[in-house]
This record gives C-alpha cells, structure tokens and sequence, in this order.
C-alpha cells in the first residue's frame, strides 16, 4: 500500500487475501486515498472469518477494498469474498464480477441488486455465489426491488439458487445477451433450486448449461429436467454433474436423464462421481446414446476390485460406441482413458 501511495504504478492485478484465526493481534486499517492506478485491471479480495468487534476485521478491510476500487478506473476483473457490499459506481469498465458474500447473519438481497445496478452497462461474466459458516434461512423474495436490465452479459453462475430469488430478473427483457448459464444444488436445499427456477421465464438466446445436482433423493430429477427443457429450449452445449452412485438407483438415473432427449444437442457431456456398480456405467451410457450431438462422460469409480471393474471392460466397450470418448477414474483419481474408447486400458 506504501507502494501504491507514491504514485501511479504499473501493477496490473492486485489479490489480498485474509483469514483471521482467534487470538490474532488486530492491526489499525488502513483509510487514505490513493492516486489513480490506471493500469490496474484485476483485483482479488477474499477475507474469511472476519470479526465485526476487532480492528483486524470487518471495519478494518471495508476500507481497504473500496480504497483499492476507487484507484482503478480501468478495472475489468473483481473477485470479491467478504461479509460486505462494495460500491462500484466508479467501476464503469468492469466486464467479469464474481462475489461471494461472507455473512454474518442476514443475506442482503437489496444490497446484492444495488451493486449489480452500478455495472450493469458494462458485465460481460458474473458469478454470485454465498459462502457461510452455517446454512441460514432462504431469503425472501425480492419485493418492489428495481433489478438492473444488464444488457451485455453472456455468462452467469449462480451457486447456490437458494440464495438468489431476484423477482423480475431471469428472463430474455433484463438479461438478452445470456448465453451461457451455470447452476449447483450442491451442497444446499433442493427447495431452493426449485423456487429459483420457478423464477425464470422461457429465455431462447441460452446456449450452453452446466447443472451440477447433489443427492436426488428430495428431488423430482424428471420434473426438474422437464422444466430446465422448456426454460432453455436452445441449448446446443449441456454438461451434467450428479453423484450417482450413492443414493440414486438406476430408475432414478434413468428419470433424471430422460428429459435432455429433447434439446438438438450438439455437445453432452456427464461426469458420473461415487459410482460403486457396473450398472450404474450402463444406464448413463444407455440414457446419453439417446441424446443427440458429441458426447463425452467421465465415471469416477468409488468402489470397486480389480477382478469387478475389468469384468465390465468388455460391456462398456460395446455401450461406448458412438461416444466421442469415455473416461473412467478409480477412487484415487487415477484415471483410464483411450482415444478409442477404451479399447485399449491400462492397469490401475
């Protein structure tokens, strides 16, 4: 900071990450301006666990990253973890946002659409995702919330949807140019995905999603694909990700994948983790045979012996034709790959 105090600088990217553990002295923050950093692109600023009661947290490094925001009129680049919202009204050139709130206790719905508000001329990429000690109830709705139309961006993460329920903002009017869009229930309430996509509206100009769904066993995975199918009737790139050896039965893969039958696909590709049965490998193979365009899976195989897994080579190597490759890793992430399709495999 001393440094950047001097004068302009050639420093393109800037990361600051803090963790406080207890017993750690606290340091005074730091409050004084710093003169315009022109060729300053990219930031990174993380803080966990910070205490609103010690200098060395919450109202130490709120400062610190507005200080920081406020020196760089041609930021493009903003990766923010922490328990507050930064203003980015000088941000007018930022093209990829991606925020984690660290709360303490309540999620700020208004807070997150206010700052969204300020860059939404120029994001190209967000991604808004939450991250917390414990689990904390589902937000409410945003109510008589003006949402920003954020006419430029392509890409969007949300992680998890529990947390983002932004009335009148998921549809083709507020995001046009949304082509790609990635959703996770992993790790959260599969209620919370739901509502999330019940807030969406049919939006034909997505492309390309990736769904990465935790346990299916609190969820209608059939009636969850049906819907995503008639939300995003476009998408020609689909990526699955589902734990699909621990509590999902064949019928329950079966139900979950049936309804991408439906898109024109033009690139599928599933990774398949916890598997414990040769039969699991069967039934994500026979499911993706009957979707259309490339396709690739990845199994990670959780449990299995030697004598078991080369048993089901012959098998898989029939079921793989027709696949652009299929890729199979033991529990230790050693992985068993062949351009051929597993024509050819290696020992563990």
């Amino acid at each position: 900071m001393r440094k950047l105090k001097k004068s302009t600088t050639n420093i393109q990217r800037i990361s600051v990450s803090a963790w406080q553990m207890p017993g750690e002295a606290g340091y005074p923050a730091y409050t004084k301006k710093l003169p315009v950093q022109t060729n300053l692109t990219s930031i990174e600023f993380k803080v966990y666990r910070l205490s609103r009661k010690r200098s060395l947290g919450f109202h130490a490094f709120q400062p610190l990253l507005q200080i920081l925001l406020d020196s760089a009129p041609n930021l493009t680049s903003l990766d923010v973890i922490s328990p507050f919202y930064p203003n980015l009204e000088g941000c007018k050139k930022l093209k990829v946002l991606k925020f984690m709130p660290y709360v303490f206790q309540n999620f700020d719905l208004a807070a997150e659409i206010g700052m969204l508000a300020q860059v939404k001329e120029s994001l190209i990429e967000m991604e808004l995702r939450y991250v917390g000690d414990k689990m904390i109830e589902m937000p409410r709705q945003s109510q008589n919330l003006d949402v920003p139309v954020m006419s430029k961006l392509v890409s969007l993460t949300i992680y998890p949807p529990i947390m983002y329920l932004f009335q009148d903002f998921f549809h083709e009017d507020h995001l046009p140019a949304l082509k790609s869009l990635i959703l996770t229930t992993k790790y959260f309430r599969s209620a919370g995905f739901e509502s999330h996509l019940n807030l969406w509206k049919r939006h034909r100009g997505v492309q390309s999603i990736k769904l990465q769904l935790d346990s299916l066993t609190q969820m209608d995975a059939n009636a969850l694909g049906r819907q995503i199918v008639g939300l995003f009737p476009s998408v020609k790139k689909f990526e699955l990700i589902s734990y699909l050896g621990w509590t999902n039965s064949i019928q329950g893969i079966n139900q979950m994948m049936t309804p991408y039958q439906n898109w024109n696909l033009e690139e599928g590709n599933v990774f398949g983790d916890g598997i414990n049965a040769s039969s699991t490998f069967f039934a994500v193979l026979e499911n993706m045979a009957k979707w259309k365009g490339v396709k690739r899976v990845h199994f990670k195989y959780q449990r299995s012996t030697r004598d078991a897994f080369f048993a089901a080579i012959k098998d898989l190597n029939l079921q793989s034709r027709g696949f652009k490759s299929v890729k199979i890793s033991d529990y230790n992430r050693i992985t068993i790959t062949d351009p051929e399709i597993l024509e050819v495999l290696t020992d563990f």
